[in-house]
């Protein structure tokens, strides 16, 4: 049955459809029950009701970084930067706009987050700057002698700039009206500049297989879940042209894919798998968790990691890896 109240963001005026109903935040507790409908044309899904700006700070509260220590980070970061590119791609990690980035690159991290990224990539040798909307990553940024603005729009507080090479791992989903920003972005570009996108796949196999329990739904933090086809729209709505497109599925995700099946969520209520994202850290009491994840990780890896990666050379990966840039 069409619904007429919710039209796709994407495709503007066509029908959409709803595909989920009852859906709660299974991660950090967020308060509130949503839907996820699906346009019938490009196959895009979304959260309604959608976030409005005014809410923001609000549900980003819910992330916690309040806790984050700059000691971490800068860990985090310098571990990361030492991966070899095979190690990247066994382990599913090559989803990161920093490790496609042509060397010197002068670099725009959007959605910079606790920073990780915008760190690496300056340890990479890449000119980077950073950009969020969340007051606390500048108070990781000052720790760390990062350059982040803090703003509503990367074009507000980066106008006077260029930028060969802007990066959004995992943030255009997060966006209230990813065309807006998208083609503001191209205006940032150099001559030769792209722009890359790391964003969940909606139409992953594992998305198929888990339905409704698939991680990377995450409502209302993501408002967006892009298809193939939703994202060639974005493209050639926001005049940009799409160089690759491919698919990754980091094995991190598949494990904590495998967690979720075993873990009750509880509208409401924050879950212990993702304050404690790790096997190791959950709780001794959880034996039977700890045991069959065990025998996962151990076990199971090369089988896992084979399957994994013949699913993203399929294209039905569970993240999608695209590089664009501005059409001639």
């Amino acid at each position: 049955m069409v619904d007429s109240i919710y039209s796709c963001p994407i495709c503007a005026d066509q029908p959409s459809v709803v595909e989920y109903k009852n859906v709660f935040d299974d991660r950090y507790g967020y308060p509130g029950v949503f839907e996820i409908f699906r346009c019938q044309n490009c196959n895009h899904r979304f959260c309604t009701p959608p976030l409005d700006s005014s809410q923001l700070a609000t549900v980003y509260s819910y992330y916690g970084r309040k806790a984050t220590g700059s000691a971490s980070v800068q860990e985090a970061a310098k571990k990361s930067s030492k991966v070899s590119r095979f190690s990247r791609y066994l382990t599913g990690v090559n989803n990161q706009g920093q490790n496609f980035a042509p060397t010197r690159s002068i670099l725009l991290d959007v959605g910079s987050g606790d920073c990780a990224n915008l760190l690496e990539a300056q340890m990479l040798g890449h000119d980077a700057v950073g950009f969020d909307g969340d007051e606390q990553t500048n108070r990781i940024a000052r720790d760390l002698s990062l350059e982040v603005k803090i703003g509503q729009s990367a074009l507000d507080v980066f106008g006077e700039r260029t930028f060969s090479w802007i990066q959004l791992n995992q943030v255009i989903e997060h966006l209230l009206e990813p065309e807006q920003e998208l083609r503001r972005l191209g205006t940032l570009l150099d001559k030769d500049g792209r722009i890359f996108i790391a964003t969940p796949n909606v139409n992953s196999l594992y998305r198929f297989l888990f339905q409704k329990r698939w991680i990377n739904w995450h409502l209302p933090f993501h408002q967006h879940h892009f298809s193939k086809d939703s994202l060639k729209m974005l493209a050639s709505k926001t005049n940009m042209k799409i160089e690759s497109l491919r698919t990754v599925t980091p094995n991190v995700w598949a494990q904590l894919q495998f967690a979720t099946l075993l873990t009750r969520q509880t509208k409401g209520s924050p879950s212990r798998l993702w304050s404690k994202e790790f096997e190791h850290e959950i709780p001794r009491r959880d034996k039977c968790m700890r045991i069959v994840l065990k025998f996962a990780s151990l076990i199971l890896s090369p089988f896992i990691v084979v399957v994994l990666r013949l699913v993203d050379w399929i294209g039905l990966g569970d993240c999608h890896v695209v590089i664009l840039r501005n059409q001639a």
